[in-house]
């Protein structure tokens, strides 16, 4: 086996996970090589994420138009071209994709194989596999085919601690947040209300409603609310809901509270800009004074 085709990591699936991982290996001083069948990016940049997100600004550029009286504008008749919104996402996806090929240019670290991969079995301690019509032999093999669409046991952060860090990072008490993009957007981590009571003694629920909150006015989305639960005891959230324009943003700031484990208190006593989305989110957790 000639040595170009030995690597300490090969990363099966150049998806969300797999590309950045392969380069931080890289920059830990691994040797990595990274095998992908077709597209860079995974589901996230080639169909699902970034071109469905786009698809969905598109379609509330014409939402806007269309409310345009509420807002003192006259606008004519409005039409969909599905074909240019379409085109749009593609274009967009597109730009992405060639971000990520841009990545590994020039370069043999990371290498970027393109073919399937296959097991043919071990070499010594290493595992020998098959990439398109090349062997390669590594030591260590990550398999990152993206086969479920649920929230993964481990990330490519955890591989990483693990495989070329302290190992510090592990799958127990991760705060993963995650988001439903309707009109208006849901933003959700931590606990459910009902997942509190059954887990502790003392809880508080807060629950704001958007139309208090003056920028939703100015914006005319005021649908929606935030609910936020604590622990009476420590002071810490437990978990937050944010259902609103832009609550898969919004979202964020319990989250980091939630990672820093500190208490609601903090966005109580925060000074925020006014008038802004993230008011409510400060708003939601007064009432817990």
């Amino acid at each position: 086996m000639i040595e170009s085709n030995r690597f300490d990591v090969l990363i099966i699936g150049a998806g969300q996970a797999g590309i950045p991982l392969a380069h931080a290996l890289t920059k830990a001083g691994k040797r990595v090589a990274l095998a992908e069948e077709k597209d860079l990016g995974g589901s996230c940049v080639n169909f699902g994420c970034t071109p469905t997100k786009a698809v969905i600004a598109s379609a509330r550029v014409a939402r806007l138009a269309r409310r345009g009286k509420e807002f003192g504008l006259k606008i004519p008749t409005v039409e969909i071209d599905f074909p240019a919104v379409l085109e749009r996402a593609k274009q967009i996806l597109i730009e992405s994709r060639t971000s990520l090929q841009k990545g590994f240019e020039k370069t043999d670290n990371p290498k970027l194989l393109h073919g399937s991969a296959h097991f043919d079995g071990r070499d010594t301690d290493a595992f020998r596999m098959t990439v398109g019509d090349r062997l390669v032999v590594a030591e260590q093999v990550v398999l990152d085919t993206g086969t479920r669409s649920t929230i993964p046991p481990i990330d490519y952060r955890i591989l990483l601690s693990q495989l070329a860090g302290d190992g510090s990072r592990t799958t127990s008490a991760r705060v993963v947040p995650y988001a439903i993009f309707t009109d208006p957007e849901l933003g959700r981590v931590g606990m459910t209300e009902s997942e509190a009571l059954k887990s502790r003694e003392e809880i508080k629920v807060a629950r704001y409603e958007m139309k208090g909150n003056g920028k939703a006015r100015e914006l005319g989305e005021t649908e929606g609310f935030i609910k936020v639960i604590i622990d009476t005891e420590t002071n810490r959230i437990l978990g937050a809901a944010v259902l609103a324009a832009e609550g898969a943003e919004l979202i964020h700031l319990y989250v980091d509270m939630m990672n820093t484990d500190a208490p609601y208190t903090v966005i109580r006593e925060a000074i925020h800009i006014h008038p802004t989305l993230a008011e409510a989110i400060q708003s939601a957790v007064k009432s817990f004074e």
